[in-house]
């Protein structure tokens, strides 16, 4: 109790005479520039005024107040003489009373009376506002003492304005913008990472890009795997470009123009077979996709050297037996994994390799609405052309159709590279949830080097673990690393806030510690600061997890404006088309496929039999017979003839019903075995 009263007097005391101190040094400070200010301010009428005159006045009233007060006493009455001077005339040995009653020394002192009050109040008005001003300056200065501040050099945190008003005193404002945040000029090349949790604003600020994006008339290959973009930006006498085999608007696309070659063809039968891992959870064996990769190959090597249809293509993959695989592919680098002498092992390999292949059967050589290939599309950009490619699907067909986006959008992103360097061109490419697409490849070289091809990547996705997953840890770090511009939603993983915080740089800060010395003797009282520097993140993980719908951290590639924080606007686009036109002529064409003719891979003494998908072996006919299918209508279009050849179905024509009516029924079929 005696200590905590010791201690608290001799910290009070002390304050006490620290107080008193201060206030009378501002005390004198204020009365000294206060009556200089006064004085200051009334020079021009001290040469006015009669100061011998006051003088004379004030002696001469000073007397008579003398004499009075003797006079009280019962003293004789006794008259005090004086000198008195005006101007250059004197008066010596005269009645006070007299000098007092003179017009010319009552003027004087009412001059005088006047001089000094005006003074007296410029004093005081001056004396205060000069102690308030040293009271605000000293308590400014106390508070910056205490407060952190933030040493030259150190990352700052700042709002859209002060970004918009930095970037325009730098020129490096873009014309794209979200709200009033503009970009910085020229580096969408360097890539857009769009990253947080599902429902915190991502698609909507891609929404804000795209519409720019257009107005620029810039191409763009959109991935848009809900049939959003679709609704709001596919514009078909622009040149637009769908590619859904479950949409009735899609194209078919040529493969053979874009995989002729066996690099292409080794590159599709990779990313297609790699989707069976991913799907998974990528604990298999790499063995069963690696050997599967090798007899897809070969099938495509094959099946371009024969000059087969995709359709072929297709049900050679997924339904040919091993044995007639082995026939046809033994000078190939699938014949060891076909091998007689491991049949389980070759079995095990075509049935890894027919279910990754399955997509194949989505693909068509020819569509009512024409086809596509990536090459004449970048060779139409090249010259001059605004056409958006949209890779789709819907959300219920997404496992069947995802493999063979990903192989198309790896191919379009080589084929980027492939049609030269020039740095004017702005192809975008837009990838929303892109994790779902798989490991691209293409993907890494494009981030690093895409800027001199004009490839301007927006890249989508929940959670940066989703492409660590694909990648691995160095490779999506490297490509995390290439997206210059970012902008970071709520995220509430631990791991990955750490990983953003660390992407958004630290702040230095320095720290006053007060340090209060007092002893018996008060002149060992005192009170000295000392300054600590901090370093602490920017953005800490809990400001990353506590956004709200809308709300992210922008990093740009301008050291002045790396860090801000804003607040995405809505996008408010209307739909003008449907985001999914259900294909009534897929329907038709594939139950055609459907019943072709397959090798029967049934009982053994079945094998060598013709049978169809629908009927099984338990319908096979002996080989070379025939069957004849009738399929359902296809709307708005006539099945007009399907020729015979040795190879199966090789050409499928298409023609336009009469005036656009309800169509008719596909002509009977004609199918042979392979």
């Amino acid at each position: 109790m005696i200590n905590n009263v010791i201690a608290g007097g001799q910290v009070f005391l002390h304050k006490v005479r620290m107080f008193s101190q201060v206030f009378l040094q501002m005390l004198y400070i204020s009365l000294f520039l206060g009556l200089l200010a006064g004085i200051w301010i009334n020079y021009t009428q001290i040469s006015k005024v009669d100061w011998w005159g006051f003088l004379s006045y004030r002696k001469a009233v000073i007397a008579m107040s003398f004499d009075r007060s003797v006079g009280s006493f019962g003293m004789l009455d006794k008259v005090t003489l004086i000198d008195a001077k005006f101007k250059n005339r004197t008066w010596t040995n005269i009645d006070p009373y007299k000098v007092i009653r003179m017009n010319v020394f009552q003027n004087a002192d009412r001059q005088g009376i006047s001089f000094l009050k005006n003074v007296f109040w410029y004093v005081a008005i001056g004396t205060l506002s000069v102690f308030a001003l040293i009271f605000v300056f000293w308590a400014k200065f106390g508070s910056n003492i205490k407060s952190e501040k933030k040493k030259d050099g150190s990352g700052e945190l700042l709002n859209a304005k002060q970004v918009r008003r930095r970037l325009y005193r730098m020129r490096k404002a873009s014309d794209f913008k979200i709200g009033i945040l503009p970009l910085v000029k020229d580096m969408e090349t360097q890539h857009i990472l769009v990253t947080g949790a599902t429902g915190s604003g991502k698609t909507n600020l891609i929404h804000n890009l795209l519409p720019q994006i257009e107005a620029k008339r810039h191409p763009v290959i959109v991935m848009d795997q809900t049939g959003e973009m679709i609704s709001k930006y596919y514009d078909p006498k622009r040149g637009d470009i769908i590619f859904n085999p479950f949409d009735s608007r899609s194209k078919s696309w040529d493969f053979w123009a874009d995989c002729g070659q066996a690099e292409e063809q080794k590159k599709f039968a990779k990313i297609l077979m790699s989707f069976n891992r991913k799907q998974s959870g990528g604990g298999a064996d790499k063995f069963w996709e690696l050997a599967g990769t090798d007899v897809l190959t070969s099938i495509l090597e094959y099946a371009n050297i024969n000059n087969l249809a995709i359709e072929d293509v297709a049900f050679m993959a997924c339904y040919a037996g091993v044995s007639d695989l082995k026939n046809k592919l033994k000078m190939s680098k699938a014949a060891p994994h076909l091998s007689e002498d491991s049949k389980q092992t070759a079995a095990s390999v075509v049935s890894v390799m027919a279910t990754g292949a399955e997509p194949l059967t989505y693909l068509r050589r020819s569509s009512p609405n024409g086809s596509f290939s990536l090459k004449e599309h970048f060779a139409n950009i090249d010259k001059g052309s605004d056409a958006w490619l949209f890779l789709a699907t819907k959300p219920s067909s997404r496992e069947l159709t995802l493999p063979l986006l990903s192989c198309i959008t790896e191919l379009a992103l080589s084929r980027l590279v492939d049609s030269g360097i020039n740095r004017n061109r702005r192809v975008w490419t837009v990838l929303d949830e892109l994790p779902a697409l798989g490991r691209l490849p293409a993907l890494s070289f494009l981030m690093s080097e895409g800027r001199k091809y004009g490839a301007s990547v927006i890249a989508g996705m929940q959670s940066i673990n989703q492409l660590f997953e694909n990648y691995g840890e160095r490779a999506g770090s490297t490509i995390f690393g290439q997206f210059a511009t970012c902008f970071f939603f709520k995220v509430t993983e631990p791991a990955i806030s750490k990983m953003i915080t660390s992407r958004c740089g630290t702040e230095t800060l320095v720290r006053n510690q007060k340090n209060t010395s007092f002893g018996a003797n008060s002149l060992r009282d005192g009170v000295s600061y000392s300054e600590h520097l901090q370093r602490k993140n920017l953005v800490e993980a809990n400001d990353i997890a506590q956004l709200s719908v809308g709300e992210c951290f922008v990093l740009l590639p301008e050291p002045e404006v790396a860090v801000s924080k804003i607040k995405a606007p809505e996008a408010k686009i209307e739909n003008k088309n449907q985001g999914f036109a259900e294909s009534t002529l897929d329907d038709c064409f594939r139950k055609m496929l459907d019943a072709r003719p397959v090798k029967c891979r049934g009982r053994k003494e079945d094998q060598g039999d013709v049978g169809t998908r629908e009927g099984g072996c338990k319908e096979a006919f002996s080989k070379g017979e025939k069957k004849l299918i009738k399929t359902e209508n296809i709307k708005g279009l006539t099945q007009q003839k399907i020729v015979q050849s040795p190879k199966g179905v090789k050409n499928l024509q298409y023609k336009d019903s009469d005036k656009g009516e309800a169509s008719k029924e596909c002509e009977e079929a004609e199918y042979i075995n392979v």
